[in-house]
């Protein structure tokens, strides 16, 4: 929780302080944005000392106190953080992010009352908080106030309809009001929102064993478990590199988890940290690549993989990089540049049946339709039940007029992946029931 927050906050702070690049920073700024740096990339004491030093230059810096706060915490040192934050608050006492901080370090400590007062100072100065709103409802919950609590909550979503915490904390109320069908309402659109939050998959199954669906409900423990074991590996990995933080290998593991979490901007600080430590790093110029092909960012992707291919270009591992690059230049429908990458891609590893699959979609693009043919059916001898394939080839005998064969193959392909949409739409284009 805390490193979230963390992490939230030092991207807003860096995108502020260096909004201004036409004239130097103030060195108290200067080193403000070297701390938030510095903990983007889990250097957590380095950043410390970099708050400090801005800290000294100026004692009354609430940025500074508030995210060396958030560090101490993270270190378990609540009294410093608590000093830091109410000292802090003295001087700028409706600064968002030290009352909303510092409420949640007094609730963590049981100081109820206190968190709640300082609660509605921010939203009584800032009525547009929603997290201040989020974190009142979680602390009227915690102490039976349902009516208030459901009302907090609801403004919160209001607000931002995209709260997954509030929608979960909504749940666990109406929950606690023996309404589990409502319950399980909030929870699945918490899920709709972020997968991988551990503990509404946990609460998704109480609600669903509540409402007699125990088979659904094993499903959700299942998953719940599952991730689990990611926050837990990642608990753990954090650790060692607050030992060893110039430890790759660490880092890397760090990022699948938080991969496997959805947790995708911390994923990418530490893919960025090994690149800050080796910027020839195949692994992670692959999978930092990766990730923001999976995020719809282009532009980074492409560089990075080029960047990848240019720093080594005979690794077989480049497989990966020439084919992101094929798919990219598929999409923008640049058929000769997708065709090279894919061809290269199956030099450095011919028996790779997504790479077949595309070729064939670009032979059959190029009016070749025997060339696609013989490209979709080598994906299918490497993986006989690739839907995708299954559904071109389909899609290929349609073309020629064979609709018992198209049927058979949209079939087949449904068989493999039950949830493949555009096989089930074919076959009812058809007329035929899946």
């Amino acid at each position: 929780m805390l490193q979230s927050r963390l992490a939230w906050h030092l991207i807003i702070a860096l995108s502020c302080g260096c909004s201004n690049q036409s004239s130097p920073l103030p060195e108290r700024d200067r080193l403000m944005a070297l701390g938030n740096m510095r903990a983007q990339l889990g250097y957590a004491d380095e950043a410390a000392k970099a708050y400090e030093q801005a800290l000294a230059l100026d004692p009354d810096y609430p940025d500074a106190q508030h995210n060396l706060a958030l560090i101490r915490a993270d270190q378990g040192r609540y009294p410093e953080a608590i000093y830091l934050l109410e000292r802090a608050r003295s001087h700028h006492p409706d600064y968002p992010p030290v009352l909303q901080t510092l409420a949640l370090f007094y609730a963590k400590q049981g100081r109820y009352d206190q968190a709640e007062s300082i609660l509605r100072q921010a939203l009584a100065a800032h009525p547009e908080l929603v997290e201040a709103r989020q974190h009142l409802g979680q602390l009227c919950l915690r102490q039976g106030r349902y009516a208030e609590a459901e009302q907090l909550l609801k403004g919160a979503v209001a607000a931002d309809s995209g709260q997954v915490e509030s929608r979960r904390l909504l749940g666990l109320l109406y929950l606690e009001q023996g309404r589990p069908q409502e319950a399980l309402d909030q929870f699945q659109r918490a899920l709709e929102i972020a997968p991988g939050q551990v503990e509404a998959h946990f609460n998704l199954a109480t609600a669903l064993s509540a409402l007699g669906r125990s088979q659904e409900a094993r499903q959700a423990l299942a998953r719940f478990e599952e991730l689990s074991d990611h926050a837990a590996q990642i608990a753990q990995l954090r650790r060692s590199l607050d030992a060893s933080p110039d430890d790759i290998p660490t880092r890397l593991a760090l990022a699948h988890h938080y991969v496997q979490l959805g947790q995708m901007e911390p994923a990418l600080h530490q893919y960025r940290a090994v690149l800050a430590l080796d910027p020839r790093h195949l692994e992670t110029l692959l999978k930092l690549g990766s990730l923001h092909l999976k995020q719809g960012q282009r532009d980074q992707a492409r560089a990075l993989f080029q960047q990848a291919i240019d720093l080594h270009p005979a690794d077989p591992q480049l497989h990966q990089a020439h084919f992101a690059l094929g798919y990219l230049y598929l999409s923008a429908g640049q058929l000769e540049a997708a065709e090279r990458e894919f061809s290269q891609a199956l030099k450095l590893r011919p028996e790779y049946p997504e790479a077949w699959n595309n070729l064939g979609n670009i032979h059959l693009l190029k009016g070749d339709p025997q060339g696609a043919e013989a490209a979709f059916r080598r994906a299918l001898e490497l993986s006989p039940n690739s839907a995708e394939a299954l559904y071109n080839l389909g899609s290929l005998c349609l073309r020629q007029g064979d609709r018992t064969r198209a049927a058979a193959h949209y079939r087949d392909a449904l068989r493999a992946d039950s949830s493949f949409h555009r096989a089930r739409q074919a076959l009812e284009a058809l007329g035929q029931r899946p």
